[in-house]
């Protein structure tokens, strides 16, 4: 009774083993290619700026900016058409709640918007229509009397 007891037990430990290394297998191959995904993406960005001549100051600029942007859209991955979809699910007072969670934080401390912090409301309204954009130091925003 034993011996077949055993026999039982190994070939179950067997086949969930098999599985256990299948599923880790096919993670680290997962991400191994998304690794050299994101090298072949810095691979043909710097082809494409040397052979353009542009000058290193510019190179690194632009090649910062295009790291921190990949490295923005892979840690919100698929979220940008997601988003879009809530907001048509959603209520619109639903929608804003979630927005002024989302973006409360940010707007708040704005100097230009000190004068809301204590209208809830206007600022749940205001963060119900952010779009997420990317903007480096010196972009302008918005000019006077827009």
């Amino acid at each position: 009774l034993e011996m077949c007891f055993v026999s039982v037990l190994l070939g179950v430990a067997t086949v969930v083993f098999a599985s256990l290394m299948g599923a880790l297998t096919d993670l680290i191959i997962s991400l191994q290619s998304e690794g050299r995904g994101h090298d072949e993406r810095i691979r043909v960005l710097s082809r494409y700026l040397s052979s353009n001549r542009v000058p290193d100051q510019l190179y690194q600029n632009i090649r910062h900016h295009m790291l921190f942007l990949w490295g923005t859209q892979k840690s919100c991955q698929g979220y940008g058409g997601y988003e879009a979809e809530l907001k048509e699910q959603l209520t619109p007072a639903l929608w804003g709640q979630l927005c002024y969670h989302n973006y409360r934080q940010v707007l708040k401390p704005l100097p230009f918007l000190a004068w809301l912090v204590d209208y809830e409301v206007v600022l749940q309204a205001l963060a119900s229509s952010v779009l997420n954009v990317v903007r480096e130091r010196g972009d302008v925003v918005f000019r006077t009397g827009q």
